[in-house]
């Protein structure tokens, strides 16, 4: 028989079970489920610590913080565990984090075998998303996304086929992103300002400092090399954040592209930044360069200008009032000689504008979580793919739109191709 967490209630209104944890900023799930509680809902939070989704023991946490965790009711537990909690602990609401459980997930643990579970022990269920262009649906009672845009991208661009089953969910809310809060880590960070960020990577306080935040591909091109040139040619500090994944790779070694356990950092010659410091990195530097990265989408929310070296890039639509778009990566050296940006209050409230409905995305998504709670059993499924798709009708940018445009194009150049070509 599997051990129980030392949970602190024998029951609970809402329980969320992180199984996809991004080490860097999982954390600020603890503030989110302390504003549950701040409703007078009893809640927990169940963070994986399995591989290669969940935290990373002796990265992301030890013994210690576990154990410290566990007295705000957060337990980190394997996901034989988290099931569970699921299957005994009687809940009225049960979160997840939407995304690719693929990777590694065993049979039973996969976020649509434990939303089932979860319905078959009379809960409801409410699937959250952190990521703007992309969604795994679950099938869940209920969903929360973090833009209208998220819809287009699962039902037009990607065609994501788990996502033909949204008209079976009772309600879809657009809630913002949970994860770009501007929250430090307090938790798991052995940085506490910036004079230890400085400290402990060797930064010179006298000088700007430039975050580069390449993505999994950026690597593999010669760009990730001209941003270090520019970059130290300017005379800046520099601080790397990598991927999520290539941070779970050092440890579990499932992607081969840089040799076994390295990174793009090793491919490149510079030093990455520790995950878990990553949103003191995002608070204490004065730009942000980016090619690729979705990360992008949070500078907003830390008032911090963004340099993109992709002109091509549709996030650049939404940072655009806070953002520098050059058209080559060997203009960005000339940039980063001079002054950083300095955007205004109202370019970066234009920007979190474009990206979210007007609030705290935590207290958006808590009012989800009080409806989903408060919903009349009776309360029919959405119905039609048709319903679901009015909920984006005409709230989607020229600028993401373009993107389907494009490859449409290029299939259409490819079927072309290969009817000249016979085949």
């Amino acid at each position: 028989m599997v051990q129980l967490p030392p949970l602190h209630e024998a029951a609970y209104d809402a329980i969320v079970a992180l199984h996809l944890v991004h080490g860097g900023s999982w954390h600020k799930l603890i503030r989110f489920v302390e504003r549950l509680r701040g409703e007078g809902l009893r809640a927990a939070l169940l963070v994986s610590r399995d591989a290669p989704l969940g935290l990373q023991e002796g990265v992301d946490f030890d013994a210690a913080l576990a154990e410290r965790l566990a007295g705000l009711d957060v337990h980190v537990v394997s996901m034989e565990t988290m099931r569970a909690v699921l299957d005994a602990v009687p809940c009225r609401v049960v979160l997840f984090c939407g995304g690719d459980d693929t990777k590694g997930a065993a049979a039973g643990h996969r976020l649509r075998d434990l939303a089932a579970l979860a319905h078959a022990r009379g809960a409801r269920t409410l699937q959250f998303s952190y990521v703007i262009d992309d969604f795994q649906y679950a099938g869940t009672t209920a969903v929360v996304l973090p833009h209208p845009v998220t819809l287009w991208f699962v039902l037009r661009h990607y065609r994501r086929h788990s996502c033909r089953d949204l008209p079976g969910a009772r309600r879809i809310f657009f809630g913002g992103n949970l994860l770009a809060a501007p929250v430090c880590n307090a938790w798991t960070s052995t940085v506490a300002d910036r004079a230890s960020l400085f400290a402990k990577y060797g930064l010179d306080p006298e000088r700007p400092t430039c975050l580069w935040l390449p993505n999994r591909s950026d690597g593999a091109t010669g760009v990730y090399g001209a941003v270090l040139d520019a970059v130290r040619g300017a005379g800046m500090n520099l601080l790397v954040k990598l991927h999520p994944w290539e941070y779970k790779n050092k440890v579990h070694k499932f992607d081969p592209r840089f040799g076994g356990s390295a990174t793009s950092a090793d491919k490149w010659g510079c030093a990455e930044i520790e995950e878990r410091d990553g949103s003191w990195a995002q608070r204490f530097c004065d730009v942000a360069v980016v090619a690729g990265s979705s990360v992008a989408l949070e500078m907003p929310f830390w008032e911090r200008p963004v340099a993109y070296v992709d002109p091509f890039y549709w996030c650049f639509g939404f940072v655009r009032s806070c953002a520098v778009r050059l058209d080559r990566v060997d203009q960005l050296g000339g940039l980063l000689a001079g002054p950083p940006p300095h955007p205004s209050p109202e370019d970066y409230a234009a920007a979190r504008g474009r990206m979210q409905p007007p609030g705290d995305a935590v207290e958006l998504h808590v009012e989800a979580v009080k409806e989903v709670l408060e919903m009349p059993s009776a309360t029919p499924p959405i119905g039609s793919m048709a319903e679901v798709e009015r909920l984006f009708a005409g709230k989607v940018p020229w600028y993401v739109t373009a993107i389907g445009r494009r490859w449409d194009r290029v299939a259409r150049w490819a079927r072309l191709a290969l009817r000249s070509a016979g085949r």
